[in-house]
């Protein structure tokens, strides 16, 4: 079996070990034709800490007294809207929010592995500045960011890290953090930036995913902030294959949990497909912390790192 040779990253399946070492060596040879973007979820904040978008909604109704009911991958920005409606001022949401999402937290172990890699570009929807403490380590690296709403139409050279949705000002005192016209977080913020008569961040993220190969970790493709972006590039796709026009095949990948037997993995009940994204699994059994990431990236951090050019293979990483 391929996936043999990483028992200790708990991948499901043999396909899941096999796009694993394609990615390895792509990065690897670092190829003009192939660039990789890393787009960083959620998953990664809450292993330091950062509550999770179900987690901070719940303890948002709670303290605005709003009866949140059952959080769907459909409702996070209704129920933030709901919650900000609540709040005695905007000020007093906002506050909570700050105070939940941005300033110090645990480990950034996972965010310096993740920057370590040889990504061409890093995006991220999360608003904390765990990935931007832990690129500012890199001696090397140039620190260009784009941080919504001030993004092009298209992605060229002008950033290296890239705030989807907004990001935190941790630089600022306390209460001078968060620009609520400039975080995508409520139903209206959503609204606005996705306006495709108005906003540029539709346009920029379709601009990624045609252009370059993605890597998704973080994420559940159940989560409403990746579905909404990666809905926006379907959307394009299909427009332009209305028109006549030439489609990117590209397909990308995504490192994602499974939960049951892996006897019984099978990716066509993979939702990413509908989007081309392939699935990386790995096993994380109910109650598990998602421990095999940080593994992953480990292994990722070794296998991508200077040294001799030669194709990886199965051989060559035993």
């Amino acid at each position: 079996m391929t996936n043999d040779f990483l028992p200790e990253l708990r991948l499901v399946g043999d396909a899941s070990a096999s796009r694993l070492l394609e990615l390895a060596d792509s990065l690897k040879r670092l190829s003009p034709q192939d660039e990789w973007a890393i787009f960083i979820g959620a998953g990664l904040s809450v292993g330091s800490d950062v509550p999770g978008w179900n987690t901070f909604l719940r303890e948002a109704g709670t303290r605005f007294k709003v009866s949140v009911g059952t959080i769907d991958e459909d409702n996070y920005p209704r129920v933030a809207q709901d919650c900000l409606e609540a709040a005695p001022t905007p000020d007093d949401f906002w506050a909570f929010t700050e105070e939940r999402l941005c300033g110090t937290h645990g480990s950034d172990h996972a965010q310096r592995l993740a920057i370590g890699l040889p990504f061409q570009l890093f995006l991220t929807t999360n608003f904390d500045c765990l990935l931007e403490a832990a690129h500012s380590q890199i001696r090397a690296a140039d620190p260009r960011r784009l941080v919504y709403p001030d993004l092009p139409a298209r992605h060229g050279c002008e950033g290296r890290l890239v705030y989807l949705h907004g990001r935190c000002d941790c630089d600022k005192a306390t209460g001078q953090r968060i620009r609520p016209e400039h975080i995508v977080f409520t139903q209206d913020g959503y609204d606005r930036a996705y306006d495709h008569q108005a906003g540029a961040l539709p346009l920029f993220v379709q601009s990624i995913f045609s252009s370059m190969r993605v890597l998704l970790v973080g994420f559940s493709l159940s989560d409403f902030p990746l579905r909404q972006l990666l809905n926006s590039v379907r959307q394009a796709l299909e427009a332009r294959g209305r028109a006549g026009d030439p489609v990117s095949g590209r397909r990308h990948l995504a490192i994602v949990p499974y939960d049951k037997d892996p006897d019984l993995v099978t990716d066509y009940a993979f939702r990413g497909l509908n989007y081309g994204v392939d699935p990386i699994y790995y096993y994380n059994p109910p109650g598990a912390q998602h421990e095999p990431v940080t593994a992953i990236l480990e292994w990722l951090s070794k296998a991508t790192a200077p040294g001799p050019s030669a194709r990886l293979t199965e051989d060559a990483l035993k």
